[in-house]
């Protein structure tokens, strides 16, 4: 004969058996660390890579006076991460808007994207290879990513007037998610 639980009954044995198998909870120190940007947690490796990033040469001054034709924009130098490995190449920026905030961008590699089935976490860098963000990004194509990032106010008001055909004020660093720490 079957026994009749009431389903009040039946979700608190659920919710005590959830808790009962969870982990315990982080410190607010750990969950504070773990907030930080890789760069802060990892300086020596991020100063190793923005240097790496920073002698990657897309053209001479005089060969990047005008974009070809066939390609849209200025090359952005770019560094890939993949585990141990590392690879220099180039971008295509084929979209970008910034507006209200948020910096909406599409772009090309010139070589072939990383193999990664996590995911494309990408480092913006200034001219002095200091880091300004990261946000992850959409694989869309074999060599083509999307991303949309909310921008802090001071660089939003200067990257507002950017078009996909101007020279681009950051480099960029590609570190997929199976990066070696």
């Amino acid at each position: 004969m079957k026994r009749k639980i009431p389903i009040k009954q039946l979700l608190r044995w659920h919710l005590a058996q959830a808790e009962a198998a969870a982990p315990t909870a982080p410190r607010a120190r750990r969950l504070l660390e773990a907030a930080r940007p890789w760069w802060e947690t990892q300086p020596e490796q991020f100063q190793a890579l923005a240097e790496q990033l920073g002698r990657i040469h897309t053209a001479p001054d005089d060969a990047v006076a005008k974009p070809k034709a066939s390609s849209v924009g200025y090359p952005v130098p770019v560094l890939m991460v993949h585990r141990a490995e590392k690879m220099e190449t180039s971008a295509r920026v084929i979209y970008l808007n910034v507006r209200d905030g948020w910096l909406r961008l599409r772009l090309r590699l010139d070589t072939v994207a990383l193999k990664s089935s996590e995911g494309v976490e990408v480092t913006f860098v200034n001219s002095q290879l200091l880091p300004l963000f990261s946000t992850k990004a959409i694989s869309l194509k074999t060599k083509e990513y999307r991303l949309d990032v909310e921008l802090r106010e001071p660089l939003a008001r200067d990257w507002e007037q950017l078009k996909a055909q101007d020279k681009m004020p950051f480099l960029l660093l590609f570190r997929s998610s199976e990066t070696e720490a």
